[in-house]
C-alpha cells in the first residue's frame, strides 16, 4: 500500500482505465453537444433576424403603398365631390329653364 491507498488488482486497474476512458468520451460528447447547441442557436437567431428584417421591410412597403392609395382615393373623392356639385348645379339650372319654358307655353 502506498500512502493509505489500497493495492489494486490488475483487473480493477484495467476497469478504472476503461471508466476514465468513458468519462473522457462523455466530456467530449457534452462539449460537442454544447458546441452544436450554440451553433444551432446562433443560426436560429440569424434566421429570426432575417425574418424580422423582411417583415419590417414588407410592413414599410405596405405602409407606403397604403399611403399612396389613400392619397389617390382622397384626391378622387374630392374630384368626384366637385363634379357632383357641378352636375347638381347644372341640373338645377336645367330644371329652372324647363319650368320657365312651361310657364311661357301656358
Amino acid at each position: 500500500m502506498a500512502e493509505g491507498r489500497e493495492q489494486l488488482t490488475p483487473y480493477v486497474t484495467k476497469c478504472y482505465g476503461h471508466l476514465e476512458t468513458l468519462r473522457k468520451r462523455k466530456r467530449q460528447q457534452e462539449e460537442q453537444v454544447e458546441t452544436l447547441v450554440e451553433e444551432t442557436f446562433g443560426q436560429i437567431e440569424s434566421i429570426m433576424h432575417e425574418i424580422m428584417r423582411g417583415l419590417q421591410e414588407r410592413h414599410a412597403s405596405s405602409h407606403v403603398r397604403f399611403e399612396a392609395s389613400d392619397n389617390k382615393l382622397t384626391s378622387s373623392l374630392r374630384a368626384h365631390n366637385r363634379m357632383e356639385k357641378k352636375l347638381k348645379m347644372i341640373a338645377a339650372i336645367l330644371l329652372r329653364e324647363d319650368d320657365g319654358e312651361q310657364e311661357v307655353e301656358n
